[in-house]
């Protein structure tokens, strides 16, 4: 579990969640902290063993890696299992490209559900080595050109003069930062990103954005900005969230593209 409080103020809920999962092996708590402007973490063994090494968990057939101790984020995103699931379903065929795509689950999933090809871009190198690993554990190929350690920014640049087609852009970046205070703001965050990705999108292909917003009410609003400021793009379904997931903070809207109704930057 992690959480930004210390043990001390969680004794509650720990003893909640204990209560749960009694068969549990081990249960570590993970503080998030902050301090001179750097996140950082602490973990604290609440019970069991601590694993101290790298080890696997299946999903839907297939298999991820997570480090529970290394780093804050442990590899897999929890919420993002229902995402898996409908890329394993609908990627068949795609060209797919993947913005932020931190240990590259989501590519995993898409290859095995018959996508094409997955252009995985994160500029985290240690990330993408772990998404290299999952590929190895799916027994999957792994292309080198389909890893790329670069900014997304600098990414799509190169992609647009290039002239790169996808028929799914995903993209599921980090929450805009603390100072993004404002609906429009965070909209700005997107946008920046959304406008680089539309000359790359194919007539009625699909662009999936996530929406990491804790208050309904903004991610609403958020919702609403992107449709009104690209008339190219149009919501067809949301993906839904995960059964037994209660944490209902992160969405992923699917949109489809219809070029000609906006002008393309």
């Amino acid at each position: 579990m992690q959480s930004n409080r210390s043990v001390s103020e969680q004794t509650d809920l720990i003893e909640y969640i204990l209560k749960q999962i009694p068969s549990s092996l081990s249960v570590l708590y993970k503080q998030k902290l902050y301090e001179k402007g750097q996140f950082s973490f602490k973990s604290t063994l609440i019970k069991g063993d601590q694993a101290l090494k790298p080890f696997a968990i299946k999903e839907n057939n297939l298999v991820y890696e997570v480090q529970l101790m290394n780093k804050l984020d442990v590899g897999v995103y929890l919420d993002a299992a229902s995402f898996r699931k409908w890329l394993l379903q609908d990627a068949h065929k795609l060209r797919v490209l993947n913005l932020f795509s931190y240990t590259c689950t989501l590519a995993v999933a898409a290859m095995k559900g018959g996508a094409q090809d997955v252009i995985n871009v994160d500029s985290s190198r240690s990330a993408l080595e772990i998404g290299k690993n999952n590929f190895r554990l799916n027994n999957l190929p792994i292309n080198p050109r389909s890893f790329s350690k670069i900014r997304v920014h600098d990414f799509l640049k190169f992609a647009i003069k290039k002239k790169d087609l996808y028929d799914l852009i995903i993209i599921d970046p980090s929450p805009p930062p603390s100072s993004c205070k404002s609906t429009i703001e965070k909209f700005q965050y997107y946008q920046k990103i959304i406008i680089k990705c539309l000359p790359l999108l194919k007539p009625k292909s699909k662009l999936i954005v996530s929406s990491h917003q804790s208050i309904p009410e903004d991610d609403k609003n958020l919702h609403s900005l992107v449709l009104k400021e690209f008339p190219a793009l149009s919501v067809i379904d949301q993906i839904p969230y995960p059964e037994n997931y209660s944490a209902k903070t992160t969405k992923y809207y699917i949109y489809t593209y219809i070029p000609g109704t906006i002008s393309e930057a």
